[in-house]
């Protein structure tokens, strides 16, 4: 599989993802700048997964009903000054258990 590179996702507004689900999905990604966005209405608002220098910079993240942030099997990953906030519950997200940021590594 191949994986993206270099990607920059800068000023931009995010909301209403497809099924309801992640804003921003990024999976097997190297060099990766979010910043300076504003990410709503959806169930993740970051998503990471198994992807390397990942920077979350200043980003405002919120009406989420699962994570703001989830990174999963990410190495290199910078989260700072961003504004996390308005998590909800909704009839989707009771059986999730939902975090501002929520980090799973399955390297010892």
């Amino acid at each position: 599989m191949k994986s993206l590179e270099n990607i920059q996702v800068i000023n931009c507004t995010i909301n209403d993802s497809v099924a309801y689900n992640r804003c921003v999905d990024i999976k097997y990604a190297t060099n990766v700048l979010i910043k300076d966005s504003e990410i709503f209405n959806c169930a993740y608002g970051i998503y990471g997964f198994s992807s390397n220098n990942l920077t979350i910079k200043n980003n405002n993240i919120h009406n989420t009903d699962a994570d703001t942030v989830r990174i999963d099997d990410c190495s290199q990953v910078l989260i700072e000054e961003n504004n996390l906030h308005d998590l909800w519950r909704t009839p989707r997200s009771t059986e999730v258990h939902i975090d501002f940021i929520q980090w799973i590594s399955w390297h010892p």
